[in-house]
């Protein structure tokens, strides 16, 4: 997507699955915000790859309502795109974060929509 360049931002809201990809798929001086991640596990983190791409790691590790306003204006404006893989009813939460689990079939985020939002399937 990036004709090989790398991305200036990347934002990792998972973490020890995610991270190591992310990292990867900088570029040059690129920046990579950790969001909330507290749960258990270690990365294989390679000190070449923030060196020699001369990255800058940062964290946050819960956004305020400030962060969030923000966050939402910049999707509004369309300076940021969420990834949406797909969205299912809420009832089918189980079998979302199945999906999850098998990382392999799901690239961006999994929406949950309220059952009584819609008489149909999203």
């Amino acid at each position: 997507l990036t004709e090989g360049r790398g991305v200036d931002v990347g934002i990792d809201i998972v973490g020890v699955a995610t991270l190591p990809w992310v990292l990867r798929s900088m570029a040059l001086y690129g920046r990579v915000l950790v969001v909330g991640e507290v749960g258990s596990g270690t990365i294989d983190l390679r000190p070449a790859i923030v060196l020699l791409r001369r990255l800058q790691i940062l964290a946050s590790y819960a956004p305020g309502v400030t962060h969030m306003s923000t966050a939402l204006s910049l999707l509004q404006r369309g300076d940021i795109k969420a990834v949406i893989d797909s969205r299912m009813l809420l009832a089918e939460a189980v079998e979302a974060h199945r999906r999850m689990e098998r990382s392999e079939d799901v690239f961006g985020r999994i929406v949950l929509v309220p059952d009584h939002a819609s008489g149909n399937k999203p």
